[in-house]
């Protein structure tokens, strides 16, 4: 994708229809090889021998009642974190909505600390099983608060010089709303610890049901909020 923007709009100048040309041709090109990666791996193993016992229709049934139990709080999730965007266009002006888009995209940057330590957690747990992983989960939780903690307080501190050298002086009103969401994406940070736990012990159900309540409440706390305080009232929304 960073290759592809950097020709497209960073060469070529083809602005936001080239960025989603990047991104639709770069996805295209993963999925066929991810497909050949699954194939392969269920074919062999690292030694060469037939892995027959996870093979073929038994593999994607598997696959499937896993991924089933928690796709709906993926959804949701991808809701969570976009929706109250959508609702901004519904309910308040475009100019609220940039200001919105920014602080959001400032805010996000906290999130791969949290899923640097999932990519390492999840499948520990799995291994591991439910109780020894239980075992790992304050170490985790302890190194996810502290790390996002000292990002946050960084963005508090440097944000708005951020903002201003990034997006431009036009942008700076984005800070407020920044800094308001932040306690929300720490809470979500936190959360996401426990995540790889459930995803780990094939109990991805709890996922789904926390994410089904944070939606709800958010859209409620959105529709309240965001026609009286616009971008500020959507990131206390969001943070809530």
């Amino acid at each position: 994708i960073l290759l592809l923007v950097v020709v497209l709009v960073g060469i070529q100048g083809r602005g936001l229809p080239g960025a989603l040309a990047a991104f639709i041709t770069a996805q295209a090109v993963v999925i066929p090889l991810g497909i050949w990666w699954i194939a392969r791996c269920d074919s062999e193993d690292k030694g060469g021998a037939p892995r027959g016992s996870l093979g073929g229709i038994a593999l994607v049934r598997r696959c499937l009642a896993y991924g089933l139990k928690g796709h709906p709080a993926g959804l949701l999730a991808t809701f969570n974190q976009r929706f109250d965007i959508f609702l901004m266009g519904a309910l308040s002006d475009a100019s609220q909505v940039g200001l919105y888009v920014i602080a959001v995209a400032m805010a996000e940057t906290i999130w791969h600390i949290p899923m640097s330590i999932h990519l390492n957690l999840f499948p520990r747990v799995s291994a591991e099983g439910g109780d020894a992983g239980a075992e790992r989960l304050p170490r985790a939780f302890r190194m996810t608060v502290m790390l996002c903690t000292l990002l946050a307080l960084l963005l508090v501190l440097a944000g708005r010089l951020a903002i201003g050298l990034l997006f431009g002086e036009q942008f700076l009103p984005s800070f407020i709303p920044l800094v308001i969401l932040l306690p929300g994406v720490l809470a979500m940070a936190a959360a996401n610890v426990f995540e790889s736990y459930f995803a780990g012990v094939n109990k991805r159900q709890f996922q789904s049901y926390s994410a089904g309540c944070a939606f709800g409440l958010g859209v409620a706390m959105g529709l309240w909020l965001i026609p009286r305080y616009g971008a500020a009232g959507a990131a206390a929304a969001s943070t809530v």
